[in-house]
Parts: C-alpha cells; structure tokens; sequence
C-alpha cells in the first residue's frame, strides 16, 4: 500500500485548539503571566500521555520517564523566573533625543553580570505606542534595538513587558514593570538660521542675515535656501538631478547679549511652516548652546539643564494664540507682521 503524507495531518479542531492554547496568558503573580510555546504544548501534551499510561500500566520505568519530564517542564519555569528577575533597569540606557525620520541604532552594554544566557524581548508601552528592543544575556547583558523616530512628538512610557522563551523554549513567561519611565523626544532636523522669516534689533532697524561674510565651510541643501548660497562648482551633475545641492556656511559675527536670546512666536496654524519653524529653533540652539530661549510663554536657562528640557518642549510644542513673552532678543515668527521687540 502507498504511503499517504496526509494520513498524518492533524485534524482542524485539534489544530485550532492548539492554536487558541498557546495564545493563552495565565496571571501567575501580579505582574506576571505565563504560556505555553508550540514546542511547549507539545511537550505538555507528551508529558501528560507518559503520566496517564504509567498511572494505567504501574510501569515503574513509565513513573521514572513521567517525572522526568515532570522535573524538566518545573526546571524550565523557574529558571525563566530568574532570568526575568535578574534584568536590570535599563530606562537610563534608552536614548532621550531623535530627529524625526531618523534611525537610531542602539548597542549597550547593562550593568551587572547576567547568571544564565538567554535572549530577552522587551516593549515600552506608552501614548497608545509600543517601542521594542531586545536584551542579550551571555557574558553580559547586552541592549540591542534599532529605533525608528516617527514625525515630531513627546513620547511619555509608563510600564516595561518584558518576555522570554528561554531556556528550552517550553514556557512564554511575561513579566510588567509598571516603575519603569521613560521619555523619548523626537525633534524636527535641525534647519539653517541664516533665512529666517524673523527680525533681529540692529543700528539700521532692517532685519538682516545671521551670517557673517568669512566663509566657514559647506552643508547639505535645505528647502529654502537662497540660491546665491549654492556653491555650484561643488555640485556634481549627480547633485543637480536629485536637488541635493552644497550651500555655502559663512562664520557669524560676534553675538551681543542681546542675540544670545531667542524667542520664538508659537502664534499661527500647524502644518509644514510651523515644522520648519522648529526645526529652525532646533539649528539655532545646536549654533548657541549657551543661548536662552523663549518658546512661546516658556522660558528655558542654560543654568537650569537647557537642552533636555527645551528638547521636550520642542517636541511637543503646539500652536497658541498668544505672543511670546519677554522682549528683546531676536525673533522667530510665521507672522509676517512681526516687528522687532
């Protein structure tokens, strides 16, 4: 008689049933939870075969095989236990500051000496989002994640999942740490400040450019960009096809007390001119790291812990309605009727 494969094949409630098994998380501890792992029901299924035929038989060698699988499966549990347990908080390993569209790859090492190897999966759950991440156990322990910034935003991660299938792959044990915190701020890329639709106080009561006339060195083309900045000589013909033209940086001039300040007029409706509005703040800082800034009705000291602080805000800045506060300074605006404080 031929040999049939399909002889073999599984029945589809026994299937859907073993699907709906492994889906299914029980509460072991608060803030735990365990499975079972395909391999795991599996196992489950043999162990309880070997156990009811050494209860059927009285085998003592079927009693000795059903308590070692017995001892195995226990062995497996608790030792996924203690590898939850020994993961370290992490929070002030994960980056703060991204630019938005950006890929972050992230490679660090955690305190502490693992005491079993295993690999660890780990999700940030937060604002509706989740952030994932791996942690290898071996020698050490090891945080590895490529991380992917969205569009600008303030990401606030309140509790920590963390998950394992190690060591033999029998159990999903889940553990949740709600002390976790983490806070991740995806600013705008940094956009040049010699254009800016903004008025500074000058001798002549004229806006005029930030820059100076000695000429520093070469950047990327920005949107925006008057084209007299455009160093043609060091675009090649590949450049002018894709627009990513070089644009000459000339050295700015010594900076007064006054323009060491920067205010910046939230007043005007979300959309890409208000994007580019930040990320005009963000280059303006990156050139001024000693600058005070003004965004909007707050105000940000470098003696305070300027740049974190200010980079939340950026990321989660908003349209208002009022004008900035203070005077002086020189600022920034999508109102074109903006005059010099």
């Amino acid at each position: 008689m031929a040999y049939d494969p399909a002889d073999l094949k599984l029945p589809h409630w026994l299937l859907a049933f073993l699907d709906w098994a492994i889906r299914l998380r029980l509460p072991v501890w608060p803030g735990w939870h365990a499975g079972m792992t395909r391999s795991g029901a599996l196992y489950a299924s043999t162990m309880m075969g070997v156990i009811a035929a050494a209860f059927y038989s009285g085998n003592n060698l079927l009693y000795l095989c059903a308590a070692m699988l017995v001892s195995l499966a226990i062995a497996a549990f608790v030792h996924g236990v203690l590898v939850l347990l020994a993961v370290p908080d992490f929070s002030t390993c994960m980056p703060e500051t991204s630019t938005a569209g950006g890929v972050a790859v992230v490679r660090r090492t955690l305190a502490g000496k693992p005491a079993a190897s295993a690999i660890i999966r780990a999700a940030w759950q937060g604002n509706g989002r989740n952030v994932e991440c791996t942690i290898r156990l071996a020698d050490e322990a090891t945080l590895l994640m490529r991380l992917h910034a969205p569009c600008r935003s303030l990401f606030s991660f309140s509790s920590l999942l963390l998950s394992t299938e190690a060591p033999l792959g029998l159990w999903r044990l889940e553990r949740r740490l709600d002390t976790a915190r983490w806070t991740w701020a995806v600013i705008p890329e940094a956009a040049p400040t010699f254009n800016l639709p903004s008025h500074r106080p000058s001798h002549t009561g004229e806006p005029g450019s930030h820059e100076g006339e000695e000429w520093r060195d070469l950047r990327g083309y920005y949107p925006g960009d008057m084209p007299s900045r455009i160093h043609w000589r060091k675009s090649t013909a590949s450049e002018w096809d894709t627009g990513t033209w070089m644009v000459k940086r000339f050295a700015q001039p010594e900076a007064s007390d006054t323009e060491e300040m920067l205010r910046v007029d939230l007043r005007g409706p979300s959309g890409p001119a208000f994007e580019r509005l930040l990320g005009q703040v963000v280059g303006w800082i990156q050139e001024h790291p000693e600058g005070r800034v003004i965004l909007g009705r707050r105000e940000f000291d470098p003696g305070g812990g300027l740049h974190q602080s200010v980079w939340q805000a950026i990321a989660s800045a908003q349209p208002e309605p009022d004008p900035p506060a203070g005077d002086g300074g020189i600022i920034l605006s999508m109102m074109k009727d903006m005059h010099a404080a």
